[in-house]
């Protein structure tokens, strides 16, 4: 992760407002367990881009890795709602415990 972080930082330099480097950079951050990091970086994502199924559904994966499930279950639903492919979802490893958790629902409503 140290490696993909540092080559997003650099992009992040070249394209300060890159919505994917952004979300790119907050999830990897996220899977180090480095919330102060990561969570502002999610949040300027979803700011720059707030119409956005794949941002929507970075950011509740990498709530789900900082283990804030909540918060994950919030943005997945957000994600699905937009849009995002269920079956990504259904499929996604990162989220089997999720996918578990009695609140979630395949439902949008």
């Amino acid at each position: 992760h140290q490696k993909a972080i540092a080559l997003a930082d650099e992009a992040r330099k070249a394209t300060p407002n890159d919505v994917g480097v952004l979300a790119s950079l907050g999830s990897f951050y996220a899977a180090l367990g480095d919330e102060k990091r990561s969570i502002p970086l999610l949040r300027q994502a979803v700011a720059l881009d707030p119409d956005s199924a794949i941002t929507a559904f970075q950011v509740g994966e990498a709530y789900e890795s900082l283990h804030r499930r909540d918060e994950a279950l919030r943005w997945i639903r957000i994600a699905l709602k937009k849009g995002f492919s269920a079956e990504y979802v259904k499929r996604n490893p990162d989220l089997a415990q999720l996918r578990r958790d009695p609140r979630f629902s395949w439902t949008t409503q």
